[in-house]
């Protein structure tokens, strides 16, 4: 049972004896989001302000459990709390009759919290008695939550992050510069639609909680905008957030640069989420039965994570079908041809498994060490490790098609060694894994096995890029170290440390040298750039000496290759990459 849940049944005796507990919660609220297109409302309103003519007090069922622990109180039921910035230090506000009484808190910080638990309960409620949802998890939600990344306040979104089941809305920008350029937007918490979009994240991890490929990252968010413009009837998402201005749109054909909301491959998910989104909004406009059609939407996600080496062809195909079945003939054909006009051609196969069977030549191949160093705060803020690993070697290569390919990686284990080789194969065009195999050239089906295809197929897929990536970075940070380069116009070299090391290198320990150095950023080119240069606080660079030359490509220091680098960021964060095989 989760803290918050068990916190709540402790204070249930305190609720009888409290006179409000049945009494109805004044809330002031957005509570019409359809107002927000009229354009009048917004000519007044200054940043990070909503017109008094959208905010409305309603009235809502008092929190079914108001306290966590006395005198702490939170906007809480049973799967959800809504908690001020954070859920650990005490809301700012008490419970008083039937009335929010603010201590210390702006009118506005007040709007956001009870405007972002009023649309969860509505949401929460309307899913359960429509589609019988009822929350795995406890959902924990802040409202005007600081977040950083790489040191920098962030701020005009929100996200909902899986690894904590949390939702956080952030504040919107207070910055001089914005304001001076005319720029006017709101928190992310006082917008209907997206309080809705981030809780149908939610709502998404539980149908299809482990995808492979990205393009499911794009039927998430298209998903999201599609469930907010359902319940709000609406198919505008962003007027509040944008003060009258639309985020995205699920009902226009074209986009915001006039071109047809047409699928191509390597969408940006976002992109890719809006043509979803006006998939689905169009087939609904023509379903003869919302409801039901919204709850096909959701078995069709449901029916697509039972591969998961789904891709957004393949919930177009479930789509379809499903509609052919539920929709009037003459009303089904509309609807596929929306579909094949928005997401033309067809879900990806596997060209041959011949491969499988030819034997394998011995060729050239190259194994890299990764590691993802997460900055303290993002690894609390996240739920994740402070050391993400991705060690993995590319062994072969097999050209399937033109469009397709099947390479053989090995994925390292802690003590270096080669293990557990898979077979996977890649749909080039689209950038999606379309299956899986072991050596014993069966199918990965086994959860755990699909973890760790899960983990390499980013690098998998994009193996060339990332090949690439790796020498480029290599080579800018070895200009640099020599005083040259892109990056010495923009940092200084404060200073270097030269070190005998044993590094790495096809199972065996040879000996090299680390070069560390530390950077300052130049004060013109921090100027020139508004403050926005990364913040690189010191880079690591790795060096072997080879007798016949070594790897090609990767450049020379101090009468070695240099091989491998550590960027590390002042916020703590940073990322390490080694190349440690390599046969030609």
């Amino acid at each position: 049972m989760h803290k918050k849940q068990r916190l709540a049944l402790l204070s249930a005796a305190f609720l009888s004896m409290i006179p409000f507990a049945h009494a109805d919660l004044k809330l002031n609220v957005v509570s019409d989001y359809d107002l927000a297109l009229n354009a009048e409302h917004w000519k007044e309103p200054k940043n990070d302000q909503i017109p008094q003519g959208l905010v409305h007090e309603v009235s809502l069922s008092n929190p079914s459990s108001p306290y966590s622990l006395y005198p702490k109180n939170f906007l809480q039921q049973p799967k959800f709390v809504v908690c001020y910035v954070d859920c650990k230090t005490p809301d700012k506000f008490k419970l008083s009759g039937d009335s929010l009484d603010k201590s210390k808190m702006s009118d506005w910080d007040l709007v956001e919290q009870s405007n972002v638990y009023y649309w969860l309960s509505k949401y929460t409620n309307y899913l359960n008695q429509n589609f019988n949802f009822t929350p795995k998890w406890f959902l924990e939600v802040y409202t005007n939550h600081k977040v950083r990344e790489e040191g920098k306040l962030l701020r005009n979104n929100a996200f909902y992050n899986p690894a904590k089941n949390t939702l956080s809305f952030l504040p919107a920008s207070n910055s001089f510069l914005f304001k001076v350029m005319g720029g006017k937007i709101n928190r992310s918490g006082f917008d209907p639609s997206v309080v809705l979009h981030e809780t149908s994240h939610f709502l998404f991890q539980h149908f299809f909680a482990d995808p492979i490929n990205d393009e499911i990252s794009g039927l998430n968010e298209g998903f999201a905008d599609y469930m907010a413009n359902t319940f709000l009837n609406n198919p505008k998402v962003g007027l509040i957030m944008l003060q009258g201005k639309t985020l995205r749109d699920s009902s226009t054909l074209v986009d915001s640069s006039g071109k047809l909301k047409a699928y191509v491959p390597r969408l940006e998910v976002h992109d890719l989420g809006e043509r979803v989104a006006l998939a689905l909004w169009k087939s609904r406009e023509i379903a003869p039965d919302k409801i039901a059609f919204d709850r096909i939407v959701m078995e069709s996600v449901q029916e697509l994570s039972q591969n998961p080496f789904a891709a957004i062809h393949d919930f177009k195909n479930i789509m379809v079908k499903r509609i052919r079945y539920e929709f009037p003939s003459q009303d089904a054909a509309k609807a596929q041809a929306q579909w094949d006009l928005i997401f033309p051609g067809e879900a990806t196969k596997i060209a041959s498994l011949a491969f499988l069977d030819e034997p394998r030549k011995n060729q050239a191949y190259m194994g890299f060490k990764i590691r993802q160093i997460v900055s303290p705060e993002m690894a609390s803020m996240t739920g994740s490790n402070k050391d993400i690993k991705a060690n993995f070697s590319l062994i072969a290569t097999k050209v399937l098609t033109p469009k397709q390919h099947a390479i053989l990686v090995a994925v390292d284990n802690d003590e270096g060694t080669l293990t557990t080789p898979y077979w996977i194969v890649v749909d080039d065009e689209r950038l999606n894994v379309i299956g899986a195999f072991g050596i014993d050239k069966h199918p990965v089906t086994d959860k755990e096995e699909m973890k760790k295809v899960k983990e390499i197929a980013a690098q998998v897929i994009t193996a060339n890029d990332f090949v690439k990536d790796f020498v480029s970075k290599v080579k800018i940070f070895t200009q640099f170290a020599k005083g040259q380069g892109e990056l010495a116009s923009a940092y200084k070299l404060k200073k270097g440390v030269l070190t005998e090391t044993n590094l790495d290198m096809n199972g065996d320990k040879v000996k090299g040298l680390t070069y560390s150095f530390e950077l300052k950023a130049k004060l013109l080119a921090t100027v020139l750039t508004l403050g926005n240069l990364p913040d690189i606080d010191s880079v690591t660079l790795y060096s072997l000496p080879f007798a016949e030359g070594g790897p090609k490509g990767l450049p020379t220091l101090n009468e070695q290759k240099i091989i491998g680098y550590k960027l590390m960021m002042k916020s703590g964060g940073g990322q390490e990459v080694i190349l440690d095989k390599f046969r030609n």
